[in-house]
């Protein structure tokens, strides 16, 4: 991938195209290596490779203070650089000490960098690219590179029309010495810009109290809703009380030992020899039936 990137094989938008890998790398690849790797393989190693060189180039997002040396094949920095680093990513402090020997080739097959790979394989003679080597003492600047959000690669910052300064010696000429009317459309231009700021400006307040209002609805739309729910719970207790109530006044209704100590006129024997009657008898209904006193004059009538 390496040699191929020299190469120039890469699309217009950064990456080499299936054709490209299935006719020109693949089979020098499996022909160097012995194996017989498919563009399927090609593509979850090229996720690998992507995976582990943006761990690399966090660093170049985070601080521009970070640099490569060649020489060790680690990343530099000053003491107070990787401290600030290391509080936002705490799991990468091994990025201080360890060494990277594949730094430099996926900068130049995932990043789009144009270098001497040093652990490539060749795939031929026939190259129109241009190499371009570095001395392995020098310190390379990682944040010499950006990334590109469209084509998910990184690229060179003097391949960004939007990181390039102007070329030295080179003088603009001024427009306003060719155009006399320029001054006057100038002024037109700004004012329409002013006009859109005002305009913006203006709204903005609108805007605000409009998601104020719409805020105030949904709040007052929940508290109906939650009054509701609290006015369903209160009527489903009041209504499970009132069933609980009725089932114990049935159960006192029922309960002839109770009826029994409501009669007037029976000591504790008494009521003893009324419940042996009324079980004997088998007249449990009709008796509490009774009012309290037809209970007294019954059991009475019956002891006699």
């Amino acid at each position: 991938m390496v040699d191929a990137a020299n190469r120039r094989w890469r699309d217009n938008n950064g990456v080499f195209s299936k054709l490209t890998v299935e006719s020109k790398i693949l089979p020098k690849l499996n022909e160097a290596l012995g194996c017989n790797k498919n563009y399927t393989q090609y593509q979850s190693r090229l996720k690998w490779f992507k995976t582990r060189y943006q761990i690399f180039s966090q660093l170049m997002h985070f601080n521009s203070g970070f640099g490569w040396d060649a020489a060790t094949q680690r990343f530099t920095a000053t003491d107070e650089i990787w401290d600030n680093y290391f509080k936002s990513h705490p799991n990468q402090k091994h990025l201080r000490t360890y060494t990277f020997a594949d730094f430099e080739d996926l900068k130049i097959t995932v990043g789009n960098g144009t270098a001497i790979g040093k652990n490539s394989i060749g795939l031929g003679h026939d190259t129109d690219a241009r190499i371009y080597g570095q001395d392995e003492s020098t310190h390379g600047r990682i944040d010499d590179y950006v990334y590109d959000e469209i084509n998910e690669v990184y690229v060179p910052t003097q391949l960004d029309p939007s990181c390039q300064a102007p070329s030295p010696g080179h003088n603009e000429p001024s427009m306003l010495e060719f155009d006399p009317n320029l001054e006057v459309q100038m002024e037109n231009v700004v004012q329409r810009k002013r006009t859109r700021n005002e305009y913006e400006g203006n709204t903005r307040p609108f805007d605000q109290n409009a998601t104020r209002v719409d805020l105030l609805e949904k709040l007052s739309h929940g508290l109906d809703s939650i009054g509701k729910i609290a006015t369903e719970i209160r009527g489903m207790y009041n209504l499970m009380e009132k069933r609980e109530k009725a089932i114990s006044e049935k159960e006192k209704k029922n309960d002839i030992w109770n009826a029994i100590k409501e009669t007037p006129n029976l000591d504790s024997i008494g009521r003893y020899k009324a419940l042996a009657l009324i079980q004997k008898m088998g007249v449990k209904d009709a008796f509490l039936k009774m009012l309290p006193e037809e209970r007294s004059e019954w059991i009475s009538f019956n002891m006699e």
